[in-house]
């Protein structure tokens, strides 16, 4: 069989790869409902190759993290959304992936 992974011990495990797929999913049709994603909208890119850091912003600035290389990295500010790990003394550990919405910064604020 399938051990592990069988959708049996999968569904009954809140940390599994199933329940974390179930989650993004859950989340990414609300943001899609909510009008934050759009399927029209576009994306950049940049990675570092230094810290193995990866980020995708989505133009409604929800940012794409993943952990790429050896270490740890720092999450863009802004409400983490949803991770594949939990985060290790406010860092996302190597081999994992968060969605974060990133918060604005106080020189975009427009003058009152």
């Amino acid at each position: 069989g399938w051990g592990d992974f069988a959708i049996s011990e999968q569904s009954a495990s809140s940390e599994s790869a199933l329940a974390l797929f179930r989650e993004a999913a859950h989340l990414r049709r609300e943001l899609l409902a909510s009008g934050v994603f759009s399927a029209e909208e576009g994306a950049s890119w940049s990675f570092d190759p230094a810290s193995g850091r990866l980020l995708a912003l989505r133009d409604s600035g929800i940012c794409v993290v993943v952990a790429m290389g050896e270490t740890s990295v720092e999450l863009p500010h802004g409400e983490m959304l949803i991770s594949s790990a939990p985060l290790e003394a406010g860092l996302l550990p190597r081999d994992s992936a968060a969605w974060v919405a990133l918060s604005p910064q106080p020189d975009a604020v427009s003058p009152r």
